[in-house]
């Protein structure tokens, strides 16, 4: 089963059983009596144990909800809590914490129902995982402990060693070296009397960390060594790479870059083209910076390279972030300048992302605790609802009137699992106009021309307000709504950039009305920015000088009235002067986006919220420029 998150720096016990010559014997095998089952619980069995074996995440999903459903038909609670807590992993292993956690609780409740100790134990371990990734410790530390008395009680040894190693690491990521050495030191004991060879190995790379993260050095490479020893004995390839890299990790710490090297080369050769991309990255990126201290740039460009494409393959943003920042130097160096900018910029883009997790985790962490005080409630309204049914059933009025509502509930289920889909198609196509490539590439552009043109100091301040904008627009992406005055930042960070760009042929202004509280109101993010950009490219862009973009916020009843204002060359004119190009198709896609994002307003929300475009004329039918109405309901934070 998959029970165990143990959470080591370089993954080795989270890492999932994959298909090898048994288990492929065994799937065929399961297969072959899963077409002759009968719908009882040796079904739920079948279906349970094919998502347990298999290495593919969509292909453990969907055999364990299969077995979800059957075992809730059957009323089979040892099938529930099996198929939720497998359906729990993968949603924690794809980073959706609150489906993990939701499957989680129902896979214990299940697991209490039949008094299973040993999955009680197991399932509680995995929620203190869940915490603990969100930053929970001390509820974690509880979980955690729970998990322990329950081993300790039912007296499973091995399931013990596993938790007072996960105890251990616990404490370690908190910098509490004396408790995180005394717990695991406990597990190698353990593992030791179970003669478990690989659960040793992995305990002496953790007892290696924590002797790293102490400064003792030699203490941490003699545990590595020995982890390395009892991982070629076992012929398991991961461990071997993972111990060598971190042989090499060590010796860089010391300073001993030649040392380091020689093990990171090692740890690659182990690993292959196929092997763990993250040990994979990780090695290549520390022998790039090797070659990067010798000055050897073009050997360090390659290595780095090399690094950055494999941890963007792998989608993981710390490595990102490592690989571009160490690349940003190279290129520096070699006087590649604009390559070196992208990089940073790159870089800039992973931090923010990485640092932004806790924020996200602060909101889930409030989820989750919402979820568990609600859990109750819940489960007292569905008994009375399923009273008051009871109470209210006549005959055959009574079984119209159940599937009646059982038909609407799963209409409207479905409506709303489309609309959900849509919601979150739109806000993703919403982030991708907002990050439009042909901005971003421009604006790096600018910062290259400044460069070659020796205003360092505008080149400086350039890219700070594009560093910025990129991080607002980040932020702002990952919440339905934000306060006004974080969007009118952007909006007005975005429109200086533009302006700059341009050579100031066009200057900007935003009133907000004094009944307004900017910091308090809350508005869809980015709503404005596909009218202004229109604004710039319809309307500035075509004009030599004294362009004007004005943008005014004030009430209108229940609802905010923004207007985006130009005195550009007007629609016509600019349709006329304009080549069908891609910008032009990425200009209407932001419109477009804009329309199906105050539909969803409307839907969600019950208002009427609009856009309206008027061309502006004078006496004589010559065009004085754009006016764009966008009204949305008046919603305060508070």
């Amino acid at each position: 089963m998959k029970k165990y998150f143990l959470l080591i720096l370089f993954l080795l016990l989270i890492s999932r059983s994959s298909f090898c010559s048994t288990p492929l014997m065994k799937a065929d095998s399961l297969l072959n009596a899963l077409k002759y089952a009968k719908e009882d619980t040796n079904k739920v069995k079948l279906l349970f144990q094919l998502s347990d074996i298999s290495s593919d995440d969509s292909v453990t999903m969907e055999y364990a909800f299969r077995a979800l459903k059957l075992a809730e038909k059957l009323n089979y609670q040892k099938g529930i809590a099996d198929a939720c807590n497998n359906i729990g992993y993968v949603y924690n292993q794809r980073g959706e914490i609150s489906q993990a956690f939701k499957y989680y609780q129902k896979s214990l409740n299940a697991t209490e129902g039949i008094g299973d100790k040993k999955g009680m134990a197991a399932l509680l371990n995995n929620i203190a995982v869940v915490y603990e990734r969100q930053g929970a410790i001390s509820i974690a530390l509880e979980y955690y402990q729970k998990s322990l008395k329950l081993r300790e009680e039912i007296i499973d040894k091995n399931g013990i060693a596993k938790q007072l190693n996960n105890i251990g690491l616990l404490y370690k990521s908190q910098g509490d070296i004396e408790h995180a050495d005394a717990y695991m030191q406990k597990s190698l004991k353990n593992m030791k009397e179970l003669n478990d060879t690989n659960g040793i190995a992995m305990t002496l790379i953790n007892l290696g960390f924590i002797s790293q993260s102490n400064g003792k050095f030699d203490n941490a490479l003699e545990y590595f060594q020995k982890s390395l020893e009892i991982y070629r004995q076992t012929g398991y390839q991961k461990g071997i790479a993972s111990a060598l890299y971190n042989i090499g990790l060590n010796y860089s710490l010391q300073g001993d870059s030649d040392k380091s090297m020689g093990f990171y080369e090692q740890s690659l050769n182990v690993l292959g083209k196929d092997g763990d991309k993250i040990t994979i990255a990780a090695n290549l990126n520390n022998i790039g910076k090797i070659y990067s201290e010798k000055k050897n740039y073009s050997e360090a460009e390659n290595y780095c390279a090399q690094s950055l494409e494999i941890a963007k393959s792998a989608g993981v943003p710390e490595r990102i972030s490592y690989a571009s920042e160490a690349l940003s130097k190279i290129y520096s160096e070699e006087g590649k300048y604009k390559q070196a900018f992208e990089m940073h910029v790159l870089f800039k883009q992973m931090a923010d992302s990485i640092n932004n997790q806790e924020t996200r985790k602060a909101t889930v962490r409030k989820q989750m605790q919402y979820e568990f005080d609600k859990k109750d409630a819940l489960a007292n309204a569905e008994i009375t609802r399923q009273r008051l049914i009871k109470n209210s059933t006549f005959a055959g009025f009574g079984i119209v009137g159940v599937f009646s509502f059982l038909l609407v509930r799963s209409v409207n289920r479905r409506r709303k699992t489309v609309f959900d889909n849509q919601v979150s198609q739109v806000e993703m196509k919403a982030l991708r106009a907002q990050m439009n490539p042909h901005f971003i590439f421009n604006s790096l552009n600018s910062i290259h021309s400044f460069i070659q043109q020796n205003k360092g100091e505008k080149a400086s301040d350039y890219l700070i307000k594009f560093s910025r904008l990129m991080r607002l627009i980040l932020e702002n992406s990952n919440h339905e709504e934000v306060p006004l005055e974080s969007d009118l930042e952007a909006l007005g960070l975005y429109m200086e950039l533009e302006a700059a760009r341009m050579n100031n042929k066009f200057t900007f202004s935003i009133h907000v009305a004094d009944d307004i509280d900017r910091e308090n109101t809350i508005v869809p993010p980015l709503i404005l920015q596909p009218f202004v950009e229109n604004s710039i490219w319809h309307g500035m862009m075509h004009k030599e000088e004294n362009g004007m973009i004005r943008i005014n916020i004030s009430k209108n009843g229940d609802m905010i009235k923004c207007t985006v204002e130009d005195n550009g060359v007007g629609r016509e004119k600019a349709k006329e002067l304009k080549s069908t190009t891609q910008k032009g198709k990425h200009e209407s896609l932001g419109m477009k986006i804009t329309n199906e994002r105050i539909e969803i307003i409307n839907r969600i929300k019950k208002s009427k919220a609009f856009v309206a475009l008027k061309d502006l004329y004078d006496e004589t039918r010559n065009p004085l420029g754009t006016l764009v109405e966008v009204q949305l309901p008046l919603e305060t934070g508070f």
